[in-house]
């Protein structure tokens, strides 16, 4: 009997705090743009659920204004803009570079799903993701042997929590997972333990 109550615990937790995150999100979603848009038209004439449906078509129509050279140079400006002051950059560079792996239009191979070779009889390796190509790292010591190599940096995120490690490896240690970006990351943050088995490209 406590089996069959956890087995179905764990069927009702995962869907009941999806459902109340979803619902927390649109919420807050909901009472933000309600007070902007009760600036402009009467409270008679606001329904539930518009301020929803508002943010929605503004975020579309932004996206598109993305692609267009209209908006491009104001957002570049604002963008610099953003960069330049202090402890505003220090949450909005971060920010910008997680939102950055939602853009379609980045390169496949940035947040690409890599299995990192941690020694030579490829016994140990780790499932990382990789971030950048030939990272350009301001490294003291100019005269390292492998300054000149082949690299990328790959970030390793932490199981069950919010953490990782960066790290700049040899591209000849890593191997292309044939697995999306979010199923490799399923995989690392829960242990291995609900995601698809990792195989090598």
């Amino acid at each position: 009997m406590g089996e069959t109550f956890l087995r179905g615990l764990g069927w009702v937790l995962p869907i009941g705090i999806t459902a109340y995150v979803l619902y927390w999100t649109a919420a807050i979603v909901e009472s933000f743009v309600r007070d902007g848009l009760l600036l402009v038209i009467p409270e008679s004439y606001y329904v539930p659920g518009i301020g929803i449906a508002f943010f929605l078509v503004a975020t579309f129509l932004i996206g598109l204004l993305t692609k267009t050279s209209i908006l491009r140079p104001l957002m570049k400006f604002v963008e610099h803009l953003l960069n330049r002051i202090p402890l505003v950059k220090t949450v909005y560079g971060p920010l910008r570079d997680f939102a950055s792996y939602f853009d379609g239009s980045k390169s496949d191979k940035l947040g690409k799903p890599v299995l990192v070779k941690l020694d030579d009889s490829d016994n140990l390796s780790l499932v990382g993701f990789i971030t950048e190509e030939n990272p350009d790292l301001p490294i003291i010591d100019a005269g390292s042997p492998s300054d000149n190599d082949e690299s990328v940096l790959v970030y390793f995120p932490m199981s069950y929590q919010l953490g990782g490690f960066a790290v700049r490896v040899p591209r000849e240690r890593t191997a292309e997972l044939d697995m999306s970006f979010e199923d490799a990351m399923r995989f690392v943050l829960t242990g291995g333990v609900s995601a698809k088995a990792v195989s090598e490209a």
